[in-house]
């Protein structure tokens, strides 16, 4: 377990020394999905049905946050 948070902690602390590089990327990726959400809930909210009752909201945000961590 040791192993698996050292290596977490190496790879985290790669990531915010490249954001404090390049605060753009900070900026696409917090603005990508927002903006994603708010394109397709706006573009297609109103004329799409889920089979089952669902909220289209709510399943365009979990698919934008699925793409998004892949």
């Amino acid at each position: 377990m040791t192993v698996f948070l050292s290596d977490l902690y190496a790879i985290a602390g790669r990531h915010v020394h490249h954001l404090v590089r390049l605060p753009e990327k900070l900026i696409g990726f917090t603005v990508m999905p927002v903006a994603m959400v708010l394109g397709l809930g706006i573009l297609f909210g109103g004329s799409m049905r889920i089979s089952g009752g669902g909220e289209y909201g709510a399943f365009v945000a979990a698919g934008v946050i699925t793409v998004m961590a892949v």
